[in-house]
């Protein structure tokens, strides 16, 4: 099966730079391109396959919703990234919402303890992925900084047919 079968969305992020420009992250499956936030996130040079997206504070690329990004039995998705745990607060890695329990699908945050977690309409169905999933990351504490690339992938079902 390839990879990128019923692909919804798919940032290589990987532009020479991002202005804040309507629809400048390119999505390789579809043509629901993103949308930076200007001045919170830039591409950066070293990423995992040449360069990568680089964030700060509330930074995010924003898809405008559509009715084929909204999944109706499952949802696959994966990113590469490279954490960097300065205080405990919060990183979003992938998310489909408008703002935080605010017409919220699915998140994949880096939060206490270096844990991934997932969150399912809002914050008050939280899962952990335990630390199997971490495991390369060995102890941390909320001051640590991470060194390098990570991938993580999640999948969520509405059945167990998915």
């Amino acid at each position: 099966m390839p990879l990128v079968e019923d692909c919804a969305v798919l940032l290589h992020m990987d532009e020479d730079q991002w202005t804040g420009a309507p629809d400048e992250v390119t999505n390789s499956c579809t043509g629901h391109h993103g949308t930076v936030a200007p001045g919170s996130a830039t591409t950066v040079a070293g990423g995992v396959r040449g360069r990568a997206g680089g964030f700060s504070g509330a930074g995010c690329v924003q898809i405008a919703d559509a009715p084929e990004l909204r999944p109706t039995t499952g949802v696959t998705f994966s990113a590469w990234f490279e954490p960097q745990l300065t205080d405990g607060t919060p990183q979003g890695l992938v998310s489909k919402r408008a703002d935080v329990n605010v017409d919220q699908s699915f998140s994949l945050i880096l939060f206490t303890g270096a844990f991934v977690w997932v969150d399912i309409d809002g914050n008050d169905n939280r899962f952990s992925a335990g630390s199997a999933v971490m495991a390369g990351f060995g102890a941390m504490s909320p001051s640590s900084t991470m060194v390098g690339y990570r991938s993580i992938a999640a999948r969520l079902c509405t059945s167990t047919a998915c």
